[in-house]
């Protein structure tokens, strides 16, 4: 079974430059691995990503959530985000 999963977990907020992204959760399952990812989005969102899987042979599971809020700095200080090159080095 190849599928996968993408939670919106929060947003980002400036005062000063407004909307600066938003942040997800994609979690993609194959046989017995499983893989978890924290991504920062512009406005592509999670579509390259996405889209890869898909190109992999991946189902996408839908899961949403309506319970997510704003990120501040101090929330993710330190905090290592993940991006479609990772994912590739793991999925191939």
């Amino acid at each position: 079974m190849k599928i996968f999963t993408t939670i919106k977990t929060g947003y980002a907020y400036s005062r000063n430059y407004g909307w600066r992204g938003d942040y997800y959760k994609i979690i993609v399952i194959n046989g017995k691995k499983t893989y978890s990812y924290n991504l920062l989005t512009g406005y592509e969102k999670t579509e390259p990503v996405k889209q890869y899987l898909k190109n992999k042979g991946y189902t996408e599971l839908y899961t949403g959530t309506d319970i997510y809020g704003q990120i501040k700095r101090n929330d993710i200080k330190g905090y290592r985000f993940d991006t479609l090159e990772d994912i590739k080095r793991d999925i191939k």
